[in-house]
């Protein structure tokens, strides 16, 4: 069981940064809960029909991927807002609560912080694909 302190000094010791493409989705091919969905070429195909991308993720405190995720953004009708939408929920190890809560906070802030009025993170079975899946 975790104490109350346990989340707090994990959410400090993660991080945030900017990952070249080629680096976020080698860590996407290679990790368990990876999949196109979650890849650059993925949210550039999207850039063109309407949608606009960006990526969140997470460091450790040597500065290595641990997670993250693509988050599409588009403008609903009669200018009512944005939604951000997250495919097939974000990349990251769901045994390690730390790390899944990092993650999807800082999903949920850079939503946030793009004026999204929604975040519609998809369902994924907890069933690792393979890689790249």
């Amino acid at each position: 069981m975790l104490t109350p302190e346990e989340p707090i000094r994990a959410r400090r010791e993660k991080k945030t940064a900017v990952f070249p493409a080629a680096k976020w989705d080698a860590f996407v091919e290679q990790h368990p809960y990876g999949h196109f969905l979650h890849t650059n070429v993925w949210g550039e195909l999207k850039s063109q029909h309407g949608w606009k991308h960006l990526r969140s993720t997470v460091v450790n405190a040597n500065t290595e991927l641990i997670g993250g995720a693509v988050l599409l953004f588009r403008r609903l009708p009669f200018g009512i807002g944005t939604l951000a939408y997250v495919p097939r929920g974000p990349v990251v190890n769901w045994d390690s609560r730390e790390t899944a809560m990092a993650v999807v906070g800082i999903t949920a802030k850079t939503a946030r912080n793009r004026g999204a009025i929604g975040l519609i993170v998809e369902d994924v079975a907890l069933v690792p694909s393979g890689g790249g899946g």
